[in-house]
């Protein structure tokens, strides 16, 4: 199309000459210039000529200037031109070499290309070069240059947040998260990053503002925010007592009061309650705590606590006030192993002897082993005692606090794990199993099974 109108545009600007000529041919005519003085005389058609001519070397002079302002090889935009197509080539190779993992190679020629061009990809592809190479502040200040640019800003908050991250610089992380979520608050990654700063820096308050937030952009279910609310209560209480003392008992309560209610029988709300009141309380009080707890949920952080809290009672009395606070839960694993230790220190082997029998727990559990070895001591027979010692050391479990996310065991409850920093993700169970290098429950001598070995 843009041929045919270029022909035309031809066809018509030389019919136009030809009738210019033809015109001039039938009226014959002479021109004449005067200038300074000096007086030329020339016929009409050779005057019509020059100016054609003169209009032509115009147009050429006009073209030439052009060319020595945009396309001569000195000019500006062509050396603009060259470097960026210099940059491109660079880029190219600098991101063959990325792919290759020849970091240094990568690095370099992406910073060479940023010599050349101030171009985002290129500070990118040096950023994520420095990093692969650990070389952190150059990493940075190659981010620092995105930041600058809208389109790659959101990119280099977040390499710097989870670097950040890694190196578990909270506040750091919180600074950015913060500006990434400011900037683009529909993102579920700088919501998540922002509450993750939040529970490592202690701020349990603002945690917790965030997590409707978290439910709407869908980063959770209901589930797990009620969940986590009842964690941040509970470690925000766990911290009262921790740095308040006898003081902040009251305080403390209300939030573990509030964890119970956002999440009935929240185990570790409940654990930490019952062994505040115990320290806090009237042993009458700590009790009744107890039997309000065990009604809502009967876990095994519990009743570990309870424990405790009849350690200090004289045998008997343990035992009666076991049996009827545990009389609901007398079947549970858990509840008959309490019951046949509060038995054994009272002094009665065979009601010890009977709850232990066709007692299954989940998992080999040296409470159970070390138990039956008392038993068998009280009995006279220190081969089965040694024994079932045995066997606890060698493949025994206890129950107790363990991460979900890494499977490492915890000394106490925590909402953020103390190995790998997974939050509300610690719970009451039997850690990993260990191989056993004792002899199996099926290899015991005979004289351990009766009564004992069931």
């Amino acid at each position: 199309m843009a041929g045919r109108w270029r022909f035309l545009l031809w066809l018509v600007a030389a019919v136009a000459l030809l009738a210019v000529v033809v015109w001039i041919g039938r009226y014959p005519g002479r021109v004449v210039i005067d200038w300074f003085g000096y007086a030329v005389e020339m016929p009409a058609w050779l005057g019509t000529l020059l100016v054609i001519a003169i209009f032509l070397l115009g147009a050429l002079l006009a073209r030439l200037l052009v060319y020595l302002a945009r396309d001569f090889p000195l000019s500006p935009a062509r050396r603009a031109r060259r470097r960026a197509e210099k940059a491109r080539e660079k880029l190219k190779a600098a991101l063959a070499a990325l792919a290759g993992e020849e970091w240094g190679a990568a690095l370099a020629l992406a910073e060479e290309a940023a010599g050349l061009a101030d171009d985002p990809l290129a500070h990118w592809l040096a950023a994520e070069a420095a990093a692969r190479l650990g070389d952190d502040e150059r990493a940075t200040r190659h981010w620092l240059a995105l930041e600058g640019d809208a389109a790659f800003q959101m990119l280099a908050i977040r390499q710097r947040a989870e670097d950040a991250r890694a190196k578990r610089d909270w506040e750091s992380l919180r600074a950015l998260a913060g500006a990434a979520f400011a900037a683009r608050p529909a993102s579920p990654w700088a919501a998540r990053r922002l509450f993750e700063a939040f529970v490592h820096l202690g701020a349990h308050a603002e945690a917790e503002a965030l997590l409707d937030r978290l439910a709407r952009l869908g980063v959770m279910d209901e589930d797990e925010r009620a969940r986590l609310r009842a964690g941040l209560a509970t470690a925000a209480a766990r911290r009262l007592l921790e740095e308040g003392g006898a003081d902040a008992w009251p305080a403390a309560r209300k939030e573990l009061e509030r964890a119970l209610k956002i999440r009935p029988g929240f185990a570790p709300a409940a654990a930490l309650l019952l062994r505040a009141a115990a320290a806090h309380e009237e042993p009458r009080a700590a009790r009744r705590f107890a039997r309000r707890l065990l009604k809502e949920a009967a876990s095994g952080t519990v009743l570990a606590e309870l424990a405790r809290l009849v350690q200090r009672e004289p045998p008997a009395e343990r035992r009666a006030w076991l049996a009827e606070l545990l009389a609901p839960q007398a079947e549970e694993p858990e509840a008959r192993l309490l019951l046949a230790e509060a038995a054994l220190a009272a002094g009665d082997r065979e009601g010890a002897r009977a709850l232990l029998r066709d007692l299954r727990m989940p998992r080999p559990d040296a409470r159970v082993m070390l138990l039956r070895s008392r038993l068998a001591q009280a009995a006279g027979d220190e081969e089965a005692a040694r024994h079932w010692r045995q066997r606890a050391e060698a493949e025994g479990l206890r129950p107790g606090w363990v991460c979900r996310a890494c499977g490492t065991p915890a000394a106490e409850w925590a909402l953020v794990c103390p190995s790998c920093d997974a939050i509300g993700r610690l719970e009451w169970d039997y850690p990993p199993a260990v191989p056993a290098i004792a002899a199996r429950h099926e290899q015991a001598p005979a004289a351990l099974l009766p009564g004992i070995g069931e």
